[in-house]
């Protein structure tokens, strides 16, 4: 035990050392990643700065070009083979790499007579989003040096929208940006060919591919074009002491008006267009959820349809945000359907609160927590095991192996001693062929199936093809003997379904084909399965839909059909395994700070000496607002300590003199209470009874209440057997006689005062509502004699020997108890009849006394006898002078008999003797009564000093 506790804490510190580590690992990353964000921001900043200057800079040349003459260009180069191979150069190889050799070569070159080529090659390459600068720059140096280049290719790119409608979208996309670049950098200066070629393309495009085609165009011209500011980040030091770029002044202010006024146009088209594809998605997805739950799985086609649908969504969704980041505009909100999401998934509304994957730490350590077994691969793999013996020691060994440290080490021992292919398959086929009987173990083999399967999938494959081929056979098996092999074997897959060794495509298959045939064994199974994997895979995220539905058509199954009541539990017992039913606690009432602010002062700070301070607080109150709060929290009585009951008896007598009325309703609540709780007769409620009983006396003695409601109570509660037809206090009840003597114990020694008639009439029908109970228990025989004993001695319920003789009788229950009854029994019998043998022998030997004239009683003790002490007696006993004949001869012995006993003859003068005393007291007593008033003791009054 110590062993294991201590790794428990070991591993226990493990984890908490591995936590905080993966803790500081996550804030490290995490500010890395700010650092990383800042910098790429600043980068950004920086790269947008070097794109403006350098605009700048070619708008300037190309808006003023100074074009080479006629006879300079004669001067270069102007052959058809190095003109040809440039041309194709531009058709195919313009990139950032080959951007200033290609510069360079077109300087050295002629083409006067080849403009169109070079157009025809700028027009017909595959640009990419990194090419368009060096395509910018090219075409800047073309227009700088030929006047036709630029009247011949923009009409060109402008083609690509009106002619080839099918052209794709990545070509138009980048064309578009080149067009936009070309503007910006002064190639062309004509704005109104761009504005129609974006109105014209917006009513003809739809907008699933409209869409990239306008986020290319803002992001490129945002500033430029739309006249939208870009946003800084203020809190980034660095960034904020960059350069804020100029303004071109490519438009005027209501050419960018007309293009802000188009963007955002079409910003709505966009923003309509994906309501309406994800409104098709969510019916889409609706329709998927019926297919589940009544199929359990979707038709290819509409998997794929659906797939489909998605993943247009997403792409539209993405593009839409985008746009709307760069025109500073928000995205609308999306409305969710309130059963399935945008991705086909029940909300939360029919998916419980997620849950952990495994119930306990052990459980996810046995199916997570998998042997390292890398560093025990010391065989080679392809070295054959000839020791068979050693192997099918192996191998029988392995049923004894129900431990994770066993089934650990016979794993290593595997992978040392007998790893190789051969021996492998003799291991899977060992495991596969265990016995049907043996369900313990299958956790355990599917464990080591699982540590093997991390460097070899070959055993997992092979058993689980095994098993689906057995399922498969033992599926058309109704044979009643055949049912223990199908539980072993959905048992075997559903565990290696947790160790990911078997697809769960596998389990929902087998599930799937039991629901088919939802008959004798195929519940067996399927309930089987739910029991072992289903909780695995509800709770697993990707499986939670389909898991779902399945359990949905087997509830569904088991209410159409009739099925026995054992399939009826064990679905029910299935179902709930995974889908626990929602327990809802009683909900608290919320305590307002004056509420508990009274119970403290009431129920826990009041003490003997602040009970002057807790009464000052409470008249503080405001009693016209918090009158019905203070009663609610006094009439919780039950709350107070015991003792303190006569302390807020006391606090009630100071408030009487300022809250009269609220005594008044207060005692009127409690007396109800005690009715309502008697009429009920709960056993909850008999704790609560006592303390009433017991502070109703307290209220007695503090002069809160008369007594005549005393009276009324302590009659109700010995007078009312039957309420309502309906017995509530039966013969074998005792629990009333307890509230009268707890009650007549509060405030009997003062009613005994002022009310003695009274009080032993009472007692008279108490003693006659005593004897109508048939069972008695020492306790509230010992209450009772304490009661009668205290208030009136000569109203005892019968003479000292009948008292104890009744209640002695009363005390055992003989429908229960007959054993201890006659043991009992039996001592009587013998007590007394040792008591009548020696009375006898006593009556013989005063007889014998008698006879011969010898008086006992009166024979005189020698003096030298008489005289001597008797100090050294015991307690409880007396010591006595016997006389005894020995011979002839008399001798006197001394004795010890316990006091009171038979053999004490000096006993009977003594109760003469005291009895006479009484008598004579008695009738002393009687006289002065007759001669004297009475006396009215006044009940003590609680000081309360200032308070009051």
């Amino acid at each position: 035990m110590e062993k294991d506790y201590e790794k428990r804490e070991r591993d226990k510190k493990r984890r908490v050392e591995l936590e905080k580590r993966r803790l500081e690992e996550e804030e490290r990353k995490k500010q890395e990643q700010i650092q990383l964000n800042k910098q790429k921001e600043i980068e950004n900043k920086l790269e947008k700065i070097r794109i403006h200057k350098q605009i700048l800079e070619y708008r300037e040349k190309n808006l003023n070009p100074v074009r080479p003459a006629l006879s300079d260009l004669k001067k270069l180069d102007s052959s058809i083979k190095k003109n040809t191979a440039f041309t194709r150069k531009l058709a195919t190889k313009i990139s950032l790499d080959n951007e200033q050799s290609l510069i360079n070569e077109l300087k050295r070159l002629n083409l006067t007579r080849y403009v169109s080529e070079v157009v025809n090659g700028v027009v017909s390459c595959q640009l990419k989003n990194s090419d368009i600068e060096p395509a910018v720059k090219i075409c800047s140096e073309l227009h700088q040096r030929y006047l036709a280049f630029t009247d011949e290719l923009i009409p060109s790119l402008i083609r690509i929208f009106d002619e080839d409608k099918n052209e794709s979208v990545s070509k138009r996309l980048y064309t578009l940006r080149l067009l936009t670049e070309l503007l910006l950098y002064g190639v062309f200066n004509d704005i109104d060919v761009l504005y129609a070629l974006l109105e014209n393309f917006i009513e003809s495009e739809t907008p699933r591919h409209g869409i990239p085609l306008i986020l290319c165009f803002v992001r490129c011209s945002s500033t430029y074009l739309l006249g939208i500011d870009e946003e800084v980040d203020e809190s980034n030091e660095e960034l904020a002491e960059l350069d804020t770029l100029s303004d071109l002044n490519i438009i005027d202010e209501q050419k960018m008006e007309q293009f802000s006024e188009l963007i955002n146009g079409y910003y709505d088209i966009a923003i309509e267009y994906l309501l309406n594809i994800h409104k098709d998605l969510r019916e889409q997805e609706k329709e998927n959820q019926k297919q589940l739950s009544s199929k359990g799985e979707l038709d290819p086609e509409t998997n794929k349809k659906w797939e489909s649908m998605k993943s247009t969504f997403e792409r539209v969704l993405h593009s839409v945000s985008a746009l709307a980041d760069q025109l500073h505009l928000d995205v609308p909100e999306l409305d969710e359907d309130s059963t399935v999401t945008r991705l086909g998934k029940k909300t939360e509304e029919t998916i419980p609160i997620v849950l952990p994957l495994w119930d306990d730490e052990p459980t996810r350590a046995f199916y997570e927590d998998l042997l390292d077994i890398s560093s025990h691969l010391s065989e080679p793999e392809n070295v054959e095991d000839t020791d068979d013996k050693k192997l099918n020691k192996f191998l029988t060994e392995l049923p004894n192996c129900v431990s994770i440290d066993s089934i650990d080490a016979q794993t290593v021992n595997f992978c040392k001693n007998f790893n190789s292919k051969g021996n492998r398959k003799k291991l899977a086929s060992s495991l596969f062929n265990i016995l049907r009987s043996r369900l313990d173990i299958l956790p355990f083999y599917s464990r080591m199936v699982a540590n093997l399967f991390q460097h070899y999938n070959d055993i997992g494959n092979r058993i689980v093809k095994d098993l689906v081929r057995e399922f498969s056979k033992l599926y058309e098996e109704k044979d009643q003997l055949k049912i223990e092999s199908k539980i072993k074997n959905i048992r075997f897959l559903s565990e290696l379904v947790k160790f990911q060794v078997c697809p769960p495509d596998i389990i929902f298959t087998c599930l799937k084909k039991c629901l088919d045939d939802f008959v004798h064994h195929n519940i067996d199974i399927a309930c089987t399965l739910l029991e072992t994997c289903g909780c695995f895979l509800y709770r697993t995220p990707e499986n939670t839909v389909k898991m779902g539905s399945m359990l949905d058509r087997m509830i569904r199954l088991k209410d159409m059909k009739s099925l026995e009541e054992r399939y009826n539990s064990m679905i029910e017992a299935a179902y709930f395994t995974l889908r626990p039913p929602e327990q809802q606690g009683p909900s608290k009432r919320e305590k307002s700070p004056i509420e508990l602010y009274v119970q403290k002062l009431i129920f826990e700070d009041l003490k003997k000496k602040n009970a002057g301070v807790i009464l000052k607080k409470l008249r503080k109150l405001d009693w016209q607002k918090h009158e019905q709060l203070a009663m609610r929290i006094l009439l919780k009585i039950d709350k107070a300590k015991y003792s303190n009951l006569p302390l807020i008896a006391g606090i009630l007598a100071g408030l009487k003199s300022f809250h009269e009325l609220f005594v008044i309703k207060y005692v009127d609540a409690l007396v109800e209470e005690i009715t309502v709780s008697i009429e009920l007769g709960t056993y909850s409620r008999h704790q609560k009874l006592i303390m009433i009983l017991k502070f109703l006396g307290d209220l007695y003695w503090y002069q809160i209440l008369d007594h005549d409601i005393v009276f009324d109570r302590l009659y109700f509660l010995i007078g009312t057997p039957v309420i309502d037809g309906v017995i509530v206090d039966k013969p074998n009840d005792l629990f009333r006689i307890r509230l009268v003597c707890t009650l007549l114990d509060s405030c009997g020694m003062y009613l005994k005062k002022e009310f003695r008639e009274e009080i032993d009439i009472f007692l008279t029908y108490f003693q006659r509502y005593i004897l109508t109970k048939e069972v008695f228990n020492n306790d509230v025989a010992y209450m009772i004699d304490d009661t009668f004993e205290k208030l009136r001695s000569k109203n005892q319920p019968r003479n000292n020997s009948q008292s104890k003789e009744f209640f002695v009788a009363k005390k055992s229950n003989f429908n229960t108890q007959k054993e201890s009854e006659e043991i009992e029994e039996t001592e009587e019998d013998l007590e007394e009849a040792f008591e009548r043998e020696f009375k006898e022998m006593v009556s013989e030997r005063h007889q014998m006394d008698h006879t011969t004239g010898v008086n006992v009683s009166n024979m005189s003790i020698p003096l030298h006898i008489n005289q001597e002490t008797t100090n050294d007696t015991t307690e409880g006993m007396k010591k006595v002078k016997m006389l005894i004949r020995k011979g002839n001869k008399g001798k006197i012995t001394s004795l010890e008999i316990p006091e009171g006993s038979l053999l004490d003859i000096s006993k009977e003068k003594d109760e003469q003797v005291d009895l006479k005393k009484k008598i004579l007291e008695y009738d002393l007593n009687n006289r002065e009564q007759e001669t004297e008033t009475p006396h009215n003791s006044e009940p003590k009054t609680f000081n309360f000093g200032s308070a009051l």
